[in-house]
């Protein structure tokens, strides 16, 4: 199996996307449209400009299929999309025994859970412009490669701090954080991007990161409250070990997706050792 392995000048212009998304955000430029539903971004569309042009792919059906994009699974995607959940059930769990988590009761609340229940499908739909371009460089192609050249724990830690950088530079301008908020919302984001990567190895398909991206997106946020001050979630907090985006909640995601990441190459190596 040959490697591709992301040249230093695409990693590096990955950097410099991020640094003129992030002056754009704090200048307050707008670089967000929509086509229909659509929503494109225009890092986004640089990003995928960068790899046309540096990692040049081949066929666009032999590179799709190597990079996951076949490799669809409706059970895998939905238990994937439900992770968030189950670890923001638990932390809630936890928050409100130790009294540190109350329930919001928001208004129209019945109202809420339907608008987010019809929301996910065209979440899952319209994100594909976005989200999945992103698992597709940032997982597909570039932490794949490093894995096929047998560096899955460099693979590991660049796709998810290029990626974390990528994500997070939009975000930190919009409010003045304090150095803590800031310090865990970069945490968080790197424990996002650290479990798509493991449901990337584990499974090789692009659709089960992405699930799991679009599952933090929607029902994290409206679950509990976090750093980003999100006001229409069911549950609240002020502390900052049980934000939705908190200490306890990116500390799980990493704990469990670096067992699920180790576990994975093990049973890919198993699994290599068994046909040789």
């Amino acid at each position: 199996m040959t490697s591709r392995q992301p040249s230093f000048l695409f990693l590096l212009g990955i950097a410099s996307i991020a640094l003129v998304a992030g002056a754009c955000a704090m200048a307050s430029i707008k670089t967000h449209f929509y086509v229909w539903e659509l929503l494109f971004d225009g890092k986004t569309i640089l990003l995928a400009g960068l790899y046309m042009l540096l990692a040049k792919p081949g066929s666009w059906k032999t590179e799709a299929r190597s990079r996951g994009v076949f490799a669809w699974s409706l059970v895998n995607s939905v238990g994937a999309f439900l992770i968030p959940a189950l670890i923001s059930g638990a932390v809630v769990g936890g928050g409100l025994f130790a009294k540190k988590v109350t329930f919001a009761a928001p208004e129209n609340g019945a109202t809420l859970l339907l608008t987010l229940l019809f929301d996910i499908p065209a979440v899952f739909i319209f994100s594909v412009t976005t989200v999945f371009v992103e698992e597709y460089v940032f997982r597909g192609y570039v932490l794949s490669e490093y894995m096929k050249s047998g560096r899955a724990v460099a693979g590991l830690a660049v796709s998810t701090v290029l990626w974390a950088a990528y994500a997070i530079v939009e975000v930190l301008p919009l409010e003045e954080y304090s150095w803590i908020s800031a310090g865990l919302l970069v945490f968080y984001y790197m424990a996002v991007g650290i479990g798509a990567a493991a449901l990337y190895r584990a499974s090789r398909s692009l659709w089960v990161s992405y699930a799991f991206r679009i599952g933090v997106l929607t029902i994290t946020p409206s679950v509990l409250s976090g750093v980003t001050g999100v006001t229409d979630a069911f549950f609240t907090t002020e502390n900052l070990f049980f934000f939705g985006d908190g200490v306890i909640t990116s500390a799980v995601i990493v704990i469990l997706f670096v067992i699920v990441y180790v576990a994975a190459g093990k049973r890919k190596k198993t699994a290599n050792s068994s046909h040789v």
